[in-house]
């Protein structure tokens, strides 16, 4: 290989491994995130409808605004899943970082026991 064809070689390799790279930490970022966002998410949603009350119900119950709270938070938990969990696939396509299945591995875990749970509750609320 001549030194011309390598210099127009080497930018595609690096920006192929910083995006490849850059991938793997988004992943791993939303592999963390997940439940503690999703969480906050949700207390966030949960104190504008409370402290505004759009719809003039008794904000002191426990259950006020549950919908509009349950709906946001699993949008936001799906948008964030999602986005990791293709940012892991396409990083794990690319190169086979232990990382990226590391983060890809998270995700499906974090799946399998949401999946789980949403069972259970159907189990429980039919005895």
């Amino acid at each position: 290989m001549s030194y011309e064809g390598l210099q127009s070689e080497i930018p595609v390799i690096i920006t192929s491994m910083i995006s490849h790279e850059k991938s793997t930490r988004v992943s791993i970022a939303c592999a963390a995130i997940l439940l503690p966002a999703t969480i906050l998410f949700s207390k966030v949603v949960e104190y504008i409808l409370k402290s505004t009350n759009p719809s003039n119900v008794n904000i002191y119950h426990e259950l006020a605004y549950l919908s509009p709270i349950l709906i946001a938070s699993i949008v936001f938990y799906s948008i964030i899943f999602i986005i990791g969990m293709t940012s892991g696939i396409y990083a794990l396509k690319s190169s086979s970082s232990k990382f990226a299945r590391l983060s890809v591995m998270l995700l499906s875990v974090e799946l399998v026991m949401a999946v789980a749970s949403l069972l259970l509750q159907r189990a429980t609320t039919s005895l």
